[in-house]
C-alpha cells in the first residue's frame, strides 16, 4: 500500500476538504473525497462529492453527482471546523 492509500484510508474518507480550483466560477467548494487514483505520470486524481450540509455528507454514495480533478490543477486545504459542521451539528461554537 502506498502512502497516499494510508492516507486517504486513515483521514482522507471521513472528512470534509475546502477545493480550490482556478478555473472554476465557484471560489470555493466543501468536498468529500470518495476515491484517489494514482496516475501514471505520478499525479492524483480526485473523486469527489460536493457538501453543502450534514445531508449531503451523508447520503449514499450512490446517490451524490461524483466529479473528477487532478490534484496537480486544485488545492485541497483542510480546516477541522468544517468537519465539526458537517458532523455534528451541536458542535458549533455558543453564541451569546
Amino acid at each position: 500500500m502506498t502512502d497516499l492509500e494510508t492516507w486517504f484510508l486513515d483521514f482522507g474518507s471521513d472528512h470534509i476538504f475546502r477545493l480550490y480550483d482556478p478555473f472554476s466560477i465557484c471560489v470555493v467548494e466543501k468536498v468529500r473525497i470518495n476515491n484517489m487514483i494514482e496516475l501514471p505520470n505520478k499525479d492524483v486524481l480526485i473523486e469527489y462529492s460536493v457538501v453543502n450540509s450534514e445531508e449531503d455528507f451523508n447520503a449514499e454514495w450512490g446517490k451524490a453527482p461524483l466529479c473528477y480533478k487532478k490534484l496537480s490543477e486544485i488545492k485541497l486545504e483542510y480546516h477541522p471546523y468544517d468537519n465539526q459542521f458537517c458532523l455534528n451539528a451541536t458542535a458549533l461554537p455558543a453564541t451569546e
